[in-house]
């Protein structure tokens, strides 16, 4: 374990320029140099190199739409780290394992450790800030706006302590969006202009493409934004590859749902005849004081039998829950 903490030599000068490469989106100068990141690494047991360079070629194979590729880089990193028993890097297995369910917004598979705040001092600083980012990324991926502004802040501010700056440029990112789908567009505005005036320069586009269909949303504001100057051609860059990504976001996730559908389908999805009940009523657009009443019994009960039912479902909220029952046939 002497190496773990090591981060200096060739194996970390690659990964650097390999996640340069990416954030310029050359996903393959970024794929070349993580591989000579990870070789250089071997050599000198530098295991935090070896499983970041090995996220860096998941993501570049996500944002290729290679998802067969990315899990196969996942897979790697959780063995090794679980094979060579590296303490310091349990945070990364556990980030890394919940990467695919988030990105997949397969949000009932995500286990509790998200939700946990870590501050491990013997965490190697390449990998710090890590699980707060994964909990940012959960947020938005449930949809939980308000909350996902909170936690910005402190994730913002823990950023700048550590010097993790593609963390403050996502923490921008993520803060324009919450805002927008909040319908707050010059909050939404003032924080797209921090990451834009952060990245632009520097021809850093990989985090917006990343937010796919959000960053279309967001790219349509900044055109008739009248209190900020935004570059026309960098919107139309980062609108058309936005747009390139989320069609094979798209596909991806059918892909996955499909591949896993023998693991959701409507056998393993048990509901009572009350929760049954209860999910129709949702479906028919009735509110649960509507549907207590309806069926005498209390506003609590109901709000357990919907807690249960999203549980049993997978679903984020009633509309996903509506979605899935519709799916496996289980409303009218």
């Amino acid at each position: 374990m002497e190496h773990v903490m090591n981060g200096a030599g060739r194996g970390q000068d690659y990964l650097y320029s390999a996640g340069a490469s990416y954030m310029v989106f050359d996903l393959n100068a970024a794929k070349q140099k993580a591989y000579q990141a990870i070789y250089r690494a071997q050599e000198n047991d530098q295991h935090d190199i070896i499983c970041l360079a090995r996220s860096l070629l998941a993501q570049t194979a996500f944002m290729r739409g290679d998802f067969k590729e990315a899990t196969e880089h996942i897979t790697f990193i959780c063995d090794y780290i679980t094979e060579k028993n590296l303490t310091p890097l349990f945070d990364m297995r556990e980030s890394s394992r919940n990467w695919i369910y988030v990105k997949m917004r397969d949000l009932s598979k995500v286990s509790s450790w998200i939700f946990t705040e870590y501050n491990n001092p013997r965490q190697p600083p390449l990998t710090s800030g890590a699980s707060s980012i994964m909990h940012a990324q959960y947020l938005l991926a449930a949809e939980k706006f308000n909350e996902l502004i909170a936690f910005l802040d402190p994730l913002e501010n823990m950023c700048r302590k550590k010097g993790i700056w593609n963390g403050i440029l996502t923490a921008h990112i993520m803060r324009a969006v919450a805002y927008s789908k909040l319908d707050k567009n010059d909050l939404s505005m003032d924080s797209f202009r921090k990451a834009y005036d952060i990245s632009h320069q520097n021809g850093i586009i990989a985090p917006f493409i990343e937010s796919g269909g959000y960053m279309r949303s967001l790219v349509e504001i900044a055109r008739k934004d009248e209190r900020h100057s935004f570059d026309a051609d960098w919107l139309d860059l980062i609108y058309r590859k936005a747009f390139s990504f989320s069609r094979l976001y798209q596909t991806m996730v059918k892909t996955y749902k499909h591949e896993n559908k023998t693991h959701n389908n409507s056998q393993n999805i048990s509901l009572s005849k009350r929760e049954s009940q209860v999910l129709q009523e949702l479906a028919n657009g009735l509110t649960q004081d509507q549907i207590a009443s309806f069926y005498g019994i209390s506003s609590g009960t109901v709000k357990t039998h919907v807690k249960s039912i999203y549980n049993k479902m997978g679903a984020i909220n009633r509309a996903d829950a509506i979605r899935i029952a519709a799916e496996f046939g289980l409303i009218g």
